[in-house]
């Protein structure tokens, strides 16, 4: 089915206008290519006042025979006819087509099926697809509900979080116990880095404009959403990272290294939990590499950037929340079973955030990254708080890795071996500026 009746991983391109009335703009052209010069698939969309014939069944039935027969080398006589649906429109009648094949792919469930849609006496979509049953459909769907409920209010819970910290974050600032140079430093390193992406996903963002509305119009929506965006989360990471360093986070060597050794292993262990959640709960998804940073305009600039940012995000993130902790529960020694809990229940709200197949999936994953930090805190962590940028460092390298093993475009291995660079001098010279540490002091 695959590259047949299932698409594959493939580039959309449209070509639309932005001049003329509305109704000439709703005028479009899509391609879809695989590979380097396969088109799968051509639509042409005409505005619905466009003048043009009024085929009866019979003749339109003609044309889409023809077209199962050129398009796809199909005999029209072999396929299960399944439909035929006439649409009126002001100046021409258009068609819509549906065999189904199933004498090549006799499945047991859904059928695999050919769509020809005619505007007029002009063939203006032709594609294979699968027809799923009504009640894999309907069961698929509350399955996506529920994971979109899950991640939703997952989201809801962080931001709300992270407006706490920004609170607690400006009254240490009146307060004189924040560090303005390490606010600067993240702001504008965030700014950067949101604005390098925003420039460099520019393309992909123009293809999503709509041509029913004014171009300037969104154009000047989306810059505005994108400098929205970048003051907000350049300023929460900004406030996070002073007041981190404006305290004096535990970092004493009485453990050894051996300390440190066991916090590294304590990564490896937590991709391990998440497989087991994911042999738990399979991913219905095909399989195949990460096509995430091949739509922008340098795939490799995205590919390094993105991992990176990831890394400062959840380091800041995990800095801030542990170092609390700490502060809260005066170095764990009181208030022991109820930040326990709060540490389970965040490390559930964080695997909310990802794309979880079931309910299942979710709360396996989430309980045991939980269960992982709050082991990995109370034994190792709490005497050196300043691991954690390490440890992020090192799981977000794990974690992008898959990209070298199956690169899928152009760019995918040096995007990740600059990533990888660009994390690890992170981590070191990060590592050496936080606050309490042995071997440095406040940035």
């Amino acid at each position: 089915l695959m590259g047949e009746y299932l698409p594959p991983p493939h580039w959309y391109v449209r070509f639309v206008t932005f001049e003329g009335d509305v109704e000439d703009r709703a005028e479009e052209y899509r391609v879809y290519i695989a590979g380097r010069d396969s088109v799968i698939r051509f639509a042409h969309i005409l505005p619905e006042a466009r003048p043009g014939e009024r085929l009866d069944e019979t003749a339109a039935r003609g044309i889409a025979d023809s077209t199962v027969m050129e398009t796809f080398g199909l005999n029209p006589l072999d396929l299960k006819f399944i439909s035929a649906e006439s649409s009126s429109l002001p100046e021409r009648t258009d068609w819509t087509f549906i065999y189904a094949d199933t004498v090549n792919y006799p499945l047991d469930e859904g059928q695999a099926r050919i769509e020809i849609k005619i505007a007029g006496d002009a063939v203006s979509d032709a594609r294979r697809f699968i027809h799923a049953p009504e009640e894999w459909s309907r069961e698929y769907r509350e399955k996506q509900t529920v994971a979109m409920v899950i991640g939703i209010s997952s989201s809801i819970v962080l931001v709300l979080l992270f407006i706490a910290a920004l609170g607690a974050a400006i009254v240490r600032w009146t307060k004189g116990l924040f560090n303005i140079k390490a606010f600067l430093a993240v702001f504008i390193l965030f700014s950067g880095l949101i604005a390098i992406e925003f420039f460099n996903n520019w393309q992909t963002l123009l293809s999503t404009f709509s041509t029913a509305r004014p171009f300037m119009n969104q154009l000047f929506f989306n810059g505005a959403f994108a400098v929205v965006e970048l003051l907000f989360v350049s300023g929460v990471m900004g406030l996070l990272a002073g007041m981190i360093h404006g305290w004096k986070l535990p970092a004493s060597t009485a453990t050894g290294g051996g300390t440190a050794l066991i916090a590294f292993f304590s990564v490896f262990i937590i991709m391990g939990i998440m497989q087991v959640a994911a042999y738990v709960s399979p991913s219905l998804s095909p399989v195949w590499g990460n096509y995430d940073s091949a739509d922008a305009a340098i795939p490799v600039l995205k590919a390094a950037l993105v991992p990176f940012r990831s890394f400062l995000t959840y380091s800041l993130f995990l800095l801030f929340v542990l170092a609390a902790v700490d502060n809260l529960t005066g170095g764990w020694r009181k208030k022991k079973i109820l930040f326990g809990i709060l540490i389970v229940l965040l490390g559930i709200i964080v695997a909310g955030t990802r794309e979880s197949e079931s309910i299942i999936s979710w709360l396996t994953t989430g309980t045991g990254i939980g269960l992982l930090i709050l082991l990995f805190y109370v034994y190792v962590l709490r005497f050196r708080l300043t691991l954690i940028v390490p440890l992020v460092g090192l799981y977000t390298i794990l974690n992008a890795y898959p990209s070298v093993v199956d690169p899928v475009f152009p760019g995918a291995v040096t995007g990740f071996i600059i990533a990888a660079v660009l994390i690890l001098i992170g981590a070191w010279w990060w590592s050496g500026k936080l606050p309490g540490t042995a071997h440095g002091g406040g940035a």
